[in-house]
């Protein structure tokens, strides 16, 4: 590269603050098409920087990059009138957890007419794009009401239900005359003589005015009466133990401990023995409890299995809670507590085994949008109440190192602009409807900038949400919201939400085991002292093959020690094994032979010779722990054969049909 190389690195400057001003203007958001020419220019400059191609064609790109840029700023000022309400809505109504969990549906086929009017916007179609955002606009607006009606609506009147027949009728008539108002407002909102924020404001100021008709009457939640769930009872004569005289305690340590697509079965402790009867309840959904049987009180533990019998099934791929009510003479309990309530899907009877999940996450490409925080994702449920739960993986690959204009640039995890691809765990998934949600966690205190993200299942990409490029479209996670999720709700109404998987492969390309061991690794060190070191070779990870059913790895680690970080060049075997059931295969990894080229004891003997005081780690334990021995299973569908596995000379992994 012969010409002034200061001179180059001045014009990617200037591009790159271009693009950054370009982003704060919202140029992303009102010109995606051009905006997004632009920046595939920038990329093919800094590839030319890296590969050192000539200056000529160098500036040539930049140029290029400009004019596609220049273009795109024109195209948004002539979009923005179009389309900024419609942004402003989609921006307020996709923060709002109640709408996206309440209205997922109509959330999809607004988010359906925005992206049709952006395109007509910038295809220069005025008419359309007015037209689209207009339907955007009125289904954003049925979609908060919708949530509205469904939720705090709903709350409020089944709080007065509950508790009505403890009114004195005056009460009763105000309570009622507030609820019969809310009712005339929501009517009129529907009709849009209402604003949405208007109404919302008014349903707050119902709960007040009601609570205090209830507080009055010396109703307080948490006192003799559960407003949420409506019960009252006469505790009994001072002296004796509880319960001598009153409701039995209610069953607790509920779970779900069967699954099929039109049953749960339950199970519950029951804690009392003055009980008689139980009674189970039901609420599918967020709907209404009710009472799906009343059983006899069998032992400690009791089961029952919900949805047998003619015309009881539940409906498929269907969220469920149950509670139980314990009753004697003197009357019924309490429900169980809803931290112990047993909740679960059933399944969708797909039977769409899973064979390899993967999440693409891009950050945006604005200041501070980046972060270096852990972050973990979550599949299904964290509580142990819920089935299906347990699933979650810690995103943790090793950083890249770029090459531009003379200077090395490390990209790591979450780094600012990266779009990257993680394998997630697959530990307590089986089929696709035990996904459940997809919920995002972050630790630190600063916040990630989530572009764009994406679910792949066995290779398909089965759900995608754009929020958009700049601070105030994208995803924010972290710094007071630590966790954003994307509800069942939001995951089964999207368009992409398959019904059916293709014809596996039978081979596993070497890249992606190396992929796949990467993430499970990453997700392993999480919390140890160990984290990705100098990189030795082409990859972090890199598999060999060792024989026909194993490979050879080597992974690239450093320890962290006092003073400076200790590199770890771990080495184990994998092991390949299949195992063959009517309707799959499983593939089964192992690993042995552990091994890595530390001297741990005479780093032990130097640390306690008085350079570090205290040193409590034995690190051969911890990187052990990580990974001694791995122990993953991935599911192989396979129509009812069962293939022997084979490691070829490249490395791949092959499924030999029987």
């Amino acid at each position: 590269m012969s010409a002034d190389v200061d001179s180059l690195h001045q014009t990617v400057r200037s591009l790159v603050r271009e693009l950054e001003d370009a982003r704060f203007a919202g140029v992303p958001t009102y010109a995606p098409k051009a905006f997004s020419s632009a920046l595939e220019r920038y990329e093919r400059v800094r590839q030319m920087f890296a590969s050192l191609e000539t200056a000529y064609d160098i500036e040539r790109e930049a140029a290029n990059a400009f004019d596609d840029l220049a273009t795109a700023r024109a195209t948004a000022e002539k979009t923005e009138p179009l389309l900024s309400r419609v942004v402003r809505a989609r921006t307020t109504i996709n923060k709002i957890d109640q709408v996206r969990y309440r209205s997922a549906e109509k959330l999809a086929e607004a988010e359906r007419a925005y992206r049709q009017a952006t395109e007509q916007a910038e295809a220069g179609d005025v008419e359309a794009a007015q037209t689209s955002a207009g339907h955007a606009l009125e289904v954003y607006r049925d979609a908060r009401l919708t949530a509205l009606q469904g939720g705090l609506i709903r709350n409020l009147r089944s709080q007065f239900q509950y508790a009505a027949y403890l009114l004195e009728p005056e009460a009763h008539d105000d309570a009622s005359a507030i609820l019969s108002s809310l009712d005339r407002e929501f009517d009129q909102a529907l009709n849009g003589d209402l604003d949405a924020e208007l109404l919302t404001a008014r349903i707050a100021a119902a709960d007040r005015e009601i609570g205090s008709i209830f507080l009055r009457r010396g109703l307080r939640p948490g006192l003799n009466i559960d407003l949420s769930e409506g019960m009252l009872f006469d505790p009994g004569p001072p002296g004796w133990a509880p319960g001598t005289f009153g409701p039995p305690t209610a069953p607790l340590t509920m779970r779900i401990i069967d699954r099929t697509d039109s049953t749960l079965t339950v199970r519950w402790r029951n804690i009392e023995s003055s009980a008689d009867a139980n009674i189970l309840e039901r609420r599918e959904g967020d709907g209404p409890w009710e009472v799906v049987a009343e059983l006899g009180v069998e032992g400690e533990w009791q089961t029952h299995t919900d949805g047998v019998g003619l015309g009881l099934g539940l409906t498929p791929d269907q969220h469920y809670c149950y509670r139980v009510r314990a009753t004697n003479a003197y009357g019924s309990s309490m429900p169980t507590p809803s931290d112990n309530r047993a909740c679960g899907h059933t399944r969708d009877g797909n039977d769409l085994t899973l064979g390899r999940i993967q999440l693409r996450i891009r950050i945006a490409d604005i200041p501070n949008g980046g972060s270096g925080d852990p972050v973990r994702v979550r599949l299904s449920s964290p509580l142990v109440t819920h089935s299906p739960s347990g699933n979650g993986t810690w995103l943790d690959y090793g950083p890249e190192f770029l090459y531009s204009g003379g200077y090395v640039i490390v990209v790591d995890d979450f780094a600012r602009g990266r779009d990257f691809t993680y394998d997630l765990n697959l530990t307590y998934l089986k089929e696709l409807s035990d996904i459940t949600m997809i919920s995002i966690l972050k630790e630190g205190d600063d916040q990630l900038a989530i572009a764009e993200l994406a679910l792949i299942v066995n290779g398909v990409e089965v759900f995608h949400r754009l929020f958009g490029e700049t601070k105030s479209t994208a995803q924010l996670v972290g710094n007071g919201s630590p966790i954003y999720t994307i509800y069942h709700t939001e995951l089964r109404a999207h368009s992409a939400w398959p019904t059916s998987f293709p014809t596996p492969s039978l081979q596993i390309t070497n890249q992606e085991l190396v992929e796949r061991l990467e993430g499970i690794i990453g997700d392993q060190i999480h919390g140890l002292d160990v984290h990705w070191g100098q990189q030795d070779g082409g990859d972090w990870v890199r598999l060999s093959r060792l024989n026909d059913t194993a490979m050879h790895a080597t992974v690239d680690l450093e320890a962290a020690v006092p003073g400076p970080d200790l590199e770890v060049n771990v080495e184990f075997d994998v092991t390949f094994a299949i195992v063959c059931s009517e309707a799959k295969a499983t593939l089964n990894l192992t690993t042995s032979n552990f091994d890595s080229d530390v001297n741990f004891d005479i780093l032990h003997d130097i640390l306690s010779l008085g350079v570090v005081e205290f040193f409590d780690d034995n690190i051969e334990r911890a990187i052990k722990a990580a990974w001694e021995p791995i122990e993953k299973s991935f599911d192989v569908p396979t129509g009812g054969l069962c293939p022997t596995v084979r490691v070829d000379q490249d490395g791949n992994l092959n499924f030999i049909p029987a």
